[in-house]
């Protein structure tokens, strides 16, 4: 436990924010919400009654972002576990929402994702 080390809190964000720059339009060319130097590693829409879990390779020291974004709903729940399925963090988005996790060792890490209604998930390393 005492490795991990928390970036930054969960918390809503803007959609400026969240898209990295203030024009619209898609982001194509680097996967979607985060920087350049991201690998997108899920991109998918979530539905209401789904509860879907994402795997993904992980390096020891690599930053895990998960944005969520509510098109339609109250909440999306989202519990990220780590290589040893441990439960690292847990958060609720209402809106739209990021959180940022350094993994704590190299292995298959897992975003589990409940929503009440429909969410946009992004899930990057850097």
């Amino acid at each position: 436990m005492e490795r991990r080390k928390f970036l930054a809190t969960f918390g809503a964000v803007g959609a400026t924010a969240l898209a990295g720059c203030s024009s619209g339009g898609n982001d194509n060319d680097d996967g979607g919400n985060g920087g350049s130097d991201e690998e997108v590693v899920v991109d998918e829409t979530v539905f209401e009654g789904d509860i879907q879990r994402f795997n993904f390779e992980v390096e020891e020291e690599q930053t895990i972002t998960v944005y969520i974004n509510n098109i339609e709903g109250v909440r999306t729940t989202v519990v990220l576990t780590d290589a040893d399925d441990e439960t690292t963090e847990t958060f609720e988005a209402e809106t739209e929402s990021t959180g940022m996790h350094e993994a704590s060792m190299t292995g298959v890490y897992a975003v589990n994702i409940t929503t009440l209604g429909e969410a946009e998930v992004e899930v990057a390393l850097e």
